[in-house]
């Protein structure tokens, strides 16, 4: 009941995650080297309800760089698709993480379901980047000079982010904002478990 200790376990679970995931990527990464395609393992589950748990997972870290979480949807609880849990994880963790390195105070979370497709956008009020590091954020390694080397959301985690969303028919982009911040706008193809058949 204490929730002291309750921020003291999200930030370990937080921590647990992260870890898990990093290894995961540098692992992928070499089968990717090795010209091995990404796997899916598709399942049933309802994404709003796992955005909610990563987002809240993610809380804890933000609170303590005082960063507000705000998260809008236009779907209700449940909404059930056929898609990779795991790679939902790995997007969200590499994407929300990068957001947190460059946020001041704020970072805004939309997603929005149209049809079979998750459209995705993340905002911060950082200072942005420069359109050199623009244009080189999807590459291997790459880190931005604003942030600090953290593989969990930049060089491996970026790259293959654009390699999961690419295999999910989607695509991504990151642009600054007009007066401060960077956006990232991503969208993927999945199936609704009503009239999903199979998923290639």
């Amino acid at each position: 009941q204490d929730q002291e200790v309750k921020d003291i376990f999200g930030s370990i679970q937080y921590s647990s995650n992260a870890l898990t995931l990093i290894a995961n990527q540098a692992l992928e990464l070499v089968k990717l080297d090795n010209n091995e395609d990404l796997v899916f393992d598709p399942s049933q589950f309802d994404i709003h309800f796992e955005i909610k748990q990563i987002v809240k997972s993610l809380q804890v870290v933000a609170s303590s760089s005082q960063i507000q979480l705000q998260l809008h949807t236009n779907f209700q609880e449940p909404f059930f698709v056929w898609y990779d849990k795991v790679r939902l994880y790995q997007l969200l963790y590499n994407l929300l993480g990068n957001a947190l390195k460059f946020a001041n105070h704020r970072i805004v979370i939309s997603v929005n379901i149209i049809a079979d497709s998750l459209f995705f956008e993340i905002v911060d009020d950082g200072q942005g980047m420069s359109e050199a590091e623009l244009k080189h954020v999807f590459e291997l390694n790459y880190q931005g000079k604003q942030s600090q080397v953290d593989t969990l959301s930049m060089g491996l985690g970026m790259h293959l982010c654009k390699r999961i969303i690419e295999k999910s028919n989607g695509t991504i982009e990151v642009s600054n904002l007009e007066q401060t911040g960077l956006k990232v706008n991503f969208k993927l193809d999945f199936l609704n478990v009503s009239n999903a058949v199979a998923y290639n």
